[in-house]
């Protein structure tokens, strides 16, 4: 099959748990999709939580803030509600798994609450194969791969693609010559909180291009921040998040009526971004357009409080040629 332009929108990291409006966000997701007039859309992971927050096998002592606040007060949203929502998309519809869509569940328990048919698969449309990547695995104290489970994961060895999904991988990057576009949770590369068996994922990479297969882009969510990097002209691009920065207890501020605080307490931990940022991305032959969104910040904004790292409330609108 020839290789045709291809358009698709992506998200990452709704945080629906956390943020008191991401129903209107992924609303504003969808109908952005729809304008544009997208093949599939698809979303980077840390969606939402199941209903049920009552089972974590984290240690309660190191509990993070976010979890401990779900285990304790639950959900105020219908989680069934805004996967329904994502999944009644009137065109094709993918998900990622990112960490914290493993608070309270299990892997098997997730892909059939998301109504996936796998925890990592692959698809194709317009001649260009897309890879769904799995990042959440930690690496156990015998040196074995073990999948997130229940909130389990904090604190350990991690993030790590498991042995069987890197051969799975080995077997898809042969199977034909259409060019690859991957989608994971984590950064595929070394970066921040990416896989930390990178140089495992790489020489798979390098090993199917030396075989003149065309990998294009890695993108992932995970960070709430926008970057593009390459490396041996294959574009590695970590995606903002459409809702918030979390900045933590240190830097916690009052931004809504006493009433969404109370209802909504990690809210106070976050930068909410006002506006629900997303991009919609464009392929072909020669290279790729990817149209983003200007944003602003929930004041008051990281200036305001004290953050300094260096963090945007937009996704920059970008243009890049292949280079093979």
């Amino acid at each position: 099959m020839a290789t045709e332009k291809v358009k698709f929108a992506v998200m990452a990291d709704l945080h629906h748990e956390i943020m008191n409006d991401g129903m209107r966000r992924l609303e504003a997701f969808l109908d952005g999709a729809r304008k544009a007039d997208v093949d599939f859309i698809i979303h980077l992971g840390d969606f939402t939580y199941p209903q049920d927050t009552s089972v974590s096998y984290c240690n309660p002592e190191k509990m993070p803030e976010n979890v401990k606040n779900a285990y304790i007060y639950g959900m105020v949203q219908s989680s069934k509600e805004v996967i329904e929502k994502y999944n009644s998309f009137e065109k094709p519809h993918y998900h990622v798994m990112g960490n914290h869509d493993f608070d309270f569940l299990s892997v098997e328990e997730t892909v059939k609450m998301y109504d996936m048919k796998a925890n990592y698969y692959s698809f194709h449309k317009n001649g260009w194969h897309f890879i769904v990547i799995d990042g959440n695995y930690i690496k156990t104290e015998d040196g074995k791969y073990e999948h997130y489970n229940h909130g389990h994961y904090f604190y350990k060895d991690l993030p790590y693609i498991n042995d069987e999904q890197l051969e799975w991988l080995k077997k898809e990057l042969a199977d034909n010559d259409e060019p690859v576009c991957m989608f994971s949770h984590p950064a595929l590369y070394k970066f921040s909180g990416g896989i930390k068996n990178y140089r495992d994922f790489e020489k798979i990479i390098e090993d199917a291009k030396a075989r003149g297969k065309k990998i294009r882009i890695c993108m992932n969510g995970h960070n709430h921040v926008d970057v593009l990097a390459e490396k041996n002209n294959t574009l590695y691009y970590t995606l903002n998040s459409i809702s918030n920065m979390w900045v933590g207890e240190d830097f916690e501020a009052v931004r809504y009526c006493e009433k969404t605080e109370k209802l909504y307490p990690n809210l106070k931990y976050t930068i909410p971004y006002a506006t629900p940022i997303y991009a919609i991305v464009e392929m072909d032959d020669d290279g790729i357009k990817v149209i983003g969104k200007n944003g602003r910040y929930v004041q008051p904004g990281p200036k305001k409080i004290g953050f300094k790292d260096l963090i945007s409330p937009s996704i920059k609108s970008f243009e890049k040629k292949w280079k093979d």
